[in-house]
Formats: structure tokens, sequence, C-alpha cells
């Protein structure tokens, strides 16, 4: 999943996972691609 963000590293996609960072609004298309889910179901 970090790959697919476009992220350096596994962590730093665990911290998002967890909370401890937010997601940036850049990388939302990306997981909702890789989730194959409606982008609006990620605000929900």
């Amino acid at each position: 999943m970090a790959n697919s963000l476009g992220l350096a590293s596994p962590d730093k996609y665990f911290r998002r996972e967890h909370g401890t960072y937010k997601f940036q609004a850049a990388e939302l298309p990306a997981l909702s691609k890789k989730l194959e889910i409606p982008l609006e179901k990620i605000f929900i």
C-alpha cells in the first residue's frame, strides 16, 4: 500500500493507518483505486 501511495516506507503508511499522521488529499485517489472503492466512501 505504501508503494501505491508513493510513500518512502511502509512505516509511513502504518502511521497514517493508525492515526499518527493524516492522509494527504493527494493520496486519496490512489487509496480509493487500490481499495477499489469510490472516493466518496473514504469520507463516510
